[in-house]
């Protein structure tokens, strides 16, 4: 049903299971999170954070004590935490950013992209709580994290999967926000330039470092065209390349059109 854009429908399966799954008598207590996750999940693509909150914290001492992955365990705050950022909670956002990050570093190994995306989100809430210092020592912990981890697969020490090269960019641009608000506050444009040029050389590193992935990235997230379109200025439109065996289809949409196109293997080649 999610996937359909159903997602009324099917949190409305989900909402009356939730309370089942964590209850104390719950048979299996660790299959069970994933449906007050999900839940959680669909509220939040909703945009209806405020109904994710309760959901997140009702499982979350339940998360914390049976998932044996520092990861997970990050990951899940991590989202905690962008629920509370969005319902303007900042103070109890940036405690469970620091819990996440805290639970990183208590694992065996640490996740680049998560404890990225974590420092990230904290400069955006640290500035918003009114500490740019702060704010500014965070967005710099998150571009390096990033810097290290490209230079690391770009020299051959490592790899990166199509997950961890999407989630890098999303975290950059996560950083962007915030690291050019901090240094404007702290610096001035000047600054803020700067810092633009550095973000540029990064994603031309990534780029380098995987330049064959760099055409099918991009967060996955299901849309319908009336959704889109509700996002697009007038002069603007959506260009979508769908490469197979023998063909390429090409699809456009503006606010008032949809239109498609099929170029065989033969015309794209030359």
């Amino acid at each position: 049903l999610a996937l359909q854009g159903k997602l009324d429908e099917a949190a409305a399966i989900l909402q009356p299971l939730t309370p089942v799954v964590l209850a104390a008598d719950y048979p299996d207590p660790v299959r069970g999170l994933v449906i007050p996750q999900t839940l959680a999940g669909l509220y939040i693509l909703q945009g209806k954070q405020e109904q994710a909150v309760p959901v997140l914290e009702q499982m979350k001492p339940r998360a914390l004590l049976l998932w044996t992955s520092p990861r997970q365990k990050a990951e899940f705050l991590e989202t905690l935490g962008e629920a509370y950022r969005m319902t303007e909670r900042n103070a109890e956002a940036r405690d469970t950013y620091l819990e996440g990050l805290s639970t990183l570093a208590g694992g065996q190994a640490g996740a680049v992209s998560t404890e990225a995306t974590l420092n990230a989100n904290l400069a955006r809430v640290l500035l918003l709580l009114g500490d740019p210092s702060a704010a500014a020592s965070r967005s710099d912990a998150a571009l390096a994290l990033i810097r290290a981890r490209v230079r690391a697969a770009r020299d051959g020490a490592g790899s990166l999967s199509v997950q961890d090269e999407t989630l890098l960019r999303g975290v950059m641009g996560i950083d962007l926000d915030a690291r050019f608000a901090v240094r404007r506050t702290l610096s001035g444009a000047a600054q803020a330039e700067a810092d633009e040029t550095a973000f540029v050389r990064v994603q031309e590193a990534l780029a380098f470092a995987q330049p064959s992935r760099a055409a099918r990235l991009g967060l996955p997230a299901t849309a319908d065209a009336a959704t889109i379109r509700r996002v697009l200025r007038k002069d603007e439109a959506v260009l979508i390349l769908l490469p197979g065996s023998d063909a390429v289809h090409v699809m456009g949409l503006t606010r008032a059109t949809l239109a498609w196109h099929r170029l065989d293997e033969a015309s794209y080649l030359t």
